[in-house]
C-alpha cells in the first residue's frame, strides 16, 4: 500500500512506534489527515491476516475502538518497515554522494570513500550531532531506529571528552532543525569483563566460534560467527551477525572488525559495518564461516563507524557490545 504520511515519519529519530499515536491524537497536526487516510485505506483482508499472524487481539483487549486499534498496530508496522526499506536501499546504493550529504551544507566536510565523516567536525546537540542548525544522528545498525543509540552515545562521548577521531555514517533519513529535534533516550547498561588478553598475545592459530540466534536476542538474528586470527604482531578480530533470510530487505548483517596489538595489548583499529546480501549471495554466504576467505567475496559492505587510534580493552568491549546490541550471545561472550 502507498503510505501518504511516510514523508513525515521517515525523518523522525523516534520511529513510527512512538509517533503514530501522537499524530492520531492531534487533529490539527499537519499530517493528521494523511495518516488517517492511510489508516482507512488498509484492506480488510490485509488487516485480518496481520492480526492473526501477530496475535493482535490479545494486545488490544482493553481498547474501546478495537478496529481503530488494529489499524494503528498495522500502520505502525507498515510505516516502520517502509522506513527500514528506504534506509537499507540508500545505504547499499551505488552512488558517489549518499544522503544526507547531497546537501550543499556538507560541502566543506571531508566525506571519505566509505561515506564516513569525522564526528569532531560536527557540534554536539543533545544526543544528536548538529551542522548548520540541522541535527543528524548515526545510522542504525538494525531496522529498529534506536539500535545504534548506545553505540552513538559512546562514540560521541569518547570523541568530545577524550579526543578520539571517530568517523561515522550519518542516518540517510533522519534530519531535523534544532527546534524540532526529538532525541531518543534509553536507559540500558551493558557491563563487560576482560577477555584473556594474555592468551591472545601468544595465539598461534585461528580461534573461532559460532552462536545461534533466537533466545533473548533480537528475533532477526540467524547466526553469528567470530574469529581471532593471529599474524606476526597482531590478532584480527572479526564477528559477523547474519540475519534470517526473511529480513534481508530491511537489514544487513552486522560486521565488527578490530586489530589487537600483541606488544602493547591495545586495540589499534576497529570499525563497524553492515553487509547487505542479495538472496543468491546469502545462500552462498551461509555455507561458510566468517574466518574463511570466501566470505569476503560476497555482499556489499557499508561502514557505520571507524577508529584508527589505540584504545584500551574496556573501550573496545563497550564498542563491540554496543554495536551488537540485542545480540545476547555476543554480549555474554564479552562479559
Amino acid at each position: 500500500m502507498e503510505i501518504k504520511s511516510l514523508e513525515y515519519f521517515k525523518k523522525l529519530p523516534l520511529g513510527a512506534y512512538h509517533a503514530v499515536s501522537d499524530v492520531m491524537s492531534q487533529s490539527n497536526h499537519e499530517f493528521h489527515g494523511l495518516l488517517m487516510e492511510d489508516i482507512r485505506s488498509i484492506s480488510n483482508e490485509s488487516l485480518t491476516k496481520f492480526c492473526q499472524e501477530h496475535d493482535i487481539e490479545r494486545l488490544i483487549s482493553r481498547s474501546n475502538d478495537k478496529d481503530l486499534a488494529r489499524r494503528q498496530w498495522f500502520i505502525e508496522r507498515q510505516i516502520s518497515r517502509e522506513i527500514a526499506l528506504l534506509r537499507a536501499n540508500e545505504l547499499k546504493a551505488d552512488k558517489l554522494i549518499h544522503e544526507p550529504y547531497s546537501s550543499h551544507d556538507f560541502g566543506e566536510i571531508e566525506i571519505d570513500e566509505n561515506s564516513l565523516i569525522p564526528v569532531n567536525t560536527l557540534e554536539l546537540f543533545n544526543v544528536g550531532l548538529c551542522h548548520r542548525n540541522q541535527v543528524y544522528q548515526m545510522s542504525p545498525s538494525l531496522y529498529q531506529p534506536n539500535s545504534s543509540h548506545l553505540l552513538s552515545n559512546l562514540i560521541i562521548n569518547e570523541t568530545f571528552k577524550n579526543g578520539y577521531d571517530f568517523r561515522i555514517r550519518l542516518d540517510p533519513l533522519v534530519v531535523a532543525p534544532k527546534n524540532e529535534f526529538q532525541p531518543y533516550f534509553q536507559l540500558m547498561e551493558i557491563y563487560g569483563k576482560k577477555l584473556d588478553w594474555e592468551r591472545l598475545k601468544t595465539l598461534k592459530h585461528d580461534e573461532f566460534g559460532q552462536w545461534l540466534g533466537d533466545g533473548l536476542s533480537t528475533p532477526s538474528i540467524y547466526i553469528s560467527d567470530y574469529v581471532w586470527s593471529p599474524s606476526k604482531d597482531e590478532v584480527h578480530f572479526t564477528c559477523e551477525e547474519l540475519p534470517k533470510k526473511s529480513y534481508l530487505d530491511i537489514r544487513g548483517s552486522r560486521y565488527f572488525h578490530a586489530i589487537f596489538d600483541k606488544k602493547t595489548g591495545r586495540i589499534i583499529h576497529c570499525d563497524g559495518a553492515l553487509r547487505y546480501y542479495t538472496n543468491e549471495e546469502y545462500d552462498e554466504r551461509i555455507h561458510y564461516h566468517v574466518r574463511q576467505p570466501e566470505v569476503r567475496k560476497v555482499g556489499k559492505r557499508v561502514k557505520l563507524f571507524q577508529l584508527d587510534q589505540p584504545i584500551d580493552q574496556s573501550l573496545f568491549m563497550r564498542l563491540a557490545t554496543n554495536f551488537l546490541v540485542w545480540n545476547e550471545d555476543a554480549i555474554g561472550y564479552f562479559n
